[in-house]
């Protein structure tokens, strides 16, 4: 914003952008646009994990195995058309080895982390959420990590534009880099 004062920026949040919108210039998303006229830059990965509050431990126990999840309230997830997840694979993030969780019984399902997270701390479920929204919590010891092992999902975030772009759009792309905490060249 310093160093172009009279830009304005709109930003919208979408998962499933699948196509390049008449006003886009930049893309941060899970999905991979495409087309020869794009640059889809890859800007890491992220890894939902299991957590909950320190009272929903206090009242209900920590699951300690995924056997034991299974008589936990667990916040579900919803799919692209917006329906509940049936089934969610957990992986093991040492030895490999998945799991398919039942998630048919869930009484709430969301398509959005940050909501995920919010309504996991202000009820007694347990959430799923990526580590980055949660580092705040965490370092305040007020959620916790469950099966700290175990990842319910891995999203791959790029980030698109045009092949060719202007001084203004590459100021943002390294914003945006910056933001998310990866050193980069220029493109």
């Amino acid at each position: 914003m310093l160093a172009f004062p009279d830009v304005k920026l709109n930003i919208m949040y979408s998962t499933t952008i699948t196509s390049w919108g008449e006003n886009t210039d930049i893309t941060l998303s899970p999905q991979y646009i495409e087309g020869s006229q794009f640059n889809n830059r890859f800007v890491r990965t992220e890894f939902f994990q299991l957590y909950c509050t320190n009272q929903y431990v206090m009242k209900y126990g920590i699951p300690l195995t995924i056997d034991e999840l299974k008589n936990h309230r667990v916040i579900g997830g919803l799919d692209i058309d917006n329906k509940p997840l049936d089934y969610v694979t957990l992986t093991n993030q040492n030895t490999k080895k998945d799991y398919l969780f039942d998630m048919r019984d869930t009484l709430i399902n969301l398509n959005s982390a940050m909501l995920t997270k919010q309504i996991g701390i202000n009820t007694d479920f347990i959430f799923t959420s990526m580590e980055s929204l949660c580092l705040q919590e965490l370092r305040q010891q007020s959620i916790v990590k469950i099966l700290p092992e175990w990842t319910a999902y891995k999203v791959d975030f790029y980030l698109t534009s045009r092949k060719k772009v202007t001084q203004l759009e590459q100021s943002f792309i390294d914003f945006i880099y910056k933001c998310l905490g990866r050193e980069f060249g220029a493109s």
